[in-house]
């Protein structure tokens, strides 16, 4: 990012000629399962990664680009988010929990066919060894997914308990 800043003042002659009226900071999109966090100026968390879910329309896990905007959690195929995939309002979410800390994961019950939006275009991708996984329950069915790693699974909770009481209150 300095470098770009010395460039563009490069171009325009001078560094004291230009005022500094106000620095932003430039976010990547994420590639792995580890979760961006951002908070804006209105408080709200927006919150982006990768993750895998279990998929209910054949063995085994879809990659999804996932994003949390306000009070929507929304599915992508890619970070280019052409059309979502499924959507859940974290106001309908009872509980979500790390693997690590519940039975939860072994103990709810299995997602339905209906919680599947789009099982023709799974990609199939199974997440690699090592993974961490959680899960969340919303209006009575188990979502469960994994991360590339066990500590990107707990900030993916932290994060999502985080929104999910923001507008539980």
């Amino acid at each position: 990012m300095a470098a770009v800043v010395d460039w563009v003042l490069t171009l325009l002659g001078s560094r004291d000629a230009v005022p500094v009226v106000a620095t932003a900071v430039i976010e990547a999109e994420p590639t792995s399962s580890t979760p961006v966090a951002v908070e804006r100026a209105d408080g709200q968390l927006e919150i982006r990664g990768y993750l895998w879910r279990d998929s209910t329309s054949k063995a085994g896990w879809v990659r999804r680009y996932t994003e949390v905007k306000k009070d929507m959690l929304a599915f992508y195929k890619s970070a280019d988010k052409g059309k979502v995939k499924n959507a859940i309002s974290v106001k309908r979410i009872s509980s979500i929990v790390d693997a690590s800390e519940s039975d939860a994961i072994d103990s709810a019950p299995e997602p339905t066919a209906a919680t599947v939006t789009d099982p023709a275009e799974d990609d199939g991708a199974d997440p690699p060894s090592g993974a961490g996984e959680f899960a969340m329950v919303v209006s009575g069915s188990e979502y469960r997914f994994r991360t590339e790693a066990p500590a990107d699974a707990a900030r993916w909770v932290e994060l999502l308990n985080r929104v999910r009481d923001a507008y539980a209150a």
